[in-house]
């Protein structure tokens, strides 16, 4: 039997959902996350490998070069399967039953793509070196099959970071799918502060302030010393109307010791938002708050890292706009000039 033919299964017929049913896969008998050593040692028979008692075990099977399975104490923790040549990923898909599996790229460090990853599957398609898939011609598929070529595939138990991954992938273009991820990642792991953070600003920028609040809450509640989970938290606030909490949550965002640079110019421009809606008195105070808010942007905005000088850039938006606002509101003389500045 083709060792990686998997037997369809019931949504295999249905188009592709935000999340499918998750179901890890097995490769002859073993099941990464559930499969211990004995099962390994039973099923397989001894190994290449010259210590059965090793982290990790290399056996071959039919036309496959080698497959490595590694193990945490006793419990088999992924199996990697190198094929005997690169293959189109399009054929893999359909033996694996992966077709109505929503997949994302994993990167690199460079930003370089090396492999489709299966969240609900828990399996990972390695591309291959690009001098080998140029030189493939298979029996199994057509010459014009232009799908990337695969060079390994790993199979692990199902966790919450690939979901985490593909919800970071698909943030900005398919809310749906991404609240799905997140849902889907904090089911498999509830300790987790991060996709409770990322659900609320999805949810704020929907306009639902509530759900919003009540998600920040919760990442606050996992993480109490992330600062950043805690600006979130003061925004949901302020447009709850909740404005003495807001000032509390951002006054301790200030107060945390070697604050992010970026995070405390936002947290500058939060409270300069905050002390807008006081009094006249209090009022006055927000233009010097955003002015150190930009000040601060300025000079992260010039970054070389896009995870610094994209949100500063974002942070220099929402601040002038937010001191041309406060400016022609205010008790301030030359505003038609002012203001368009």
């Amino acid at each position: 039997a083709d060792p990686l033919q998997q037997a369809p299964t019931q949504e295999s017929t249905l188009p592709l959902p935000a999340t499918a049913k998750t179901q890890v896969i097995s490769f002859h008998g073993i099941t990464p996350g559930i499969s211990k050593r004995i099962n390994v040692l039973r099923t397989w028979g001894d190994p290449r490998s010259d210590d059965t008692q090793a982290e990790e075990l290399k056996y071959r099977f039919d036309s496959l070069p080698a497959v490595y399975v590694r193990f945490d104490k006793n419990l088999v923790t992924s199996i990697l399967v190198e094929l005997e040549k690169p293959t189109p990923s399009s054929l893999l898909t359909r033996k694996l039953n992966l077709r109505h599996v929503r997949p994302f790229e994993k990167l690199d460090e460079s930003e370089t793509a090396i492999a489709q990853v299966y969240p609900e599957r828990g399996v990972e398609l390695t591309y291959a070196g690009a001098e080998l898939g140029l030189a493939i011609a298979s029996d199994d598929v057509s010459d014009v099959d232009a799908s990337p070529r695969i060079g390994s595939i790993v199979i692990q138990p199902i966790h919450a970071k690939p979901f985490l991954l593909r919800a970071a992938a698909s943030a900005e273009h398919h809310y749906t799918n991404t609240i799905a991820d997140l849902k889907s990642a904090i089911r498999l792991d509830s300790t987790l502060g991060s996709p409770h953070d990322q659900l609320s600003r999805i949810y704020l920028k929907a306009g639902k302030a509530v759900t919003a609040e009540r998600q920040a809450s919760k990442a606050v509640e996992l993480e109490p010393q992330n600062a950043v989970f805690r600006l979130q938290l003061a925004k949901c606030l302020r447009h709850l109307a909740r404005y003495d909490r807001a000032v509390a949550e951002v006054r301790q965002v200030l107060e945390t010791p070697n604050i992010a640079a970026l995070v405390r110019a936002q947290s500058l421009n939060e409270m300069g938002l905050l002390a807008s809606l006081g009094s006249q008195k209090v009022a006055r105070r927000a233009m010097p708050l955003h002015s150190k808010a930009i000040e601060i942007a300025d000079g992260l905005a010039i970054s070389d890292d896009p995870l610094v000088s994209r949100p500063a850039k974002q942070l220099l938006v929402e601040a002038h706009l937010a001191v041309a606002v406060e400016i022609s509101v205010g008790a301030w003389q030359q505003k038609d000039e002012t203001v368009p500045q």
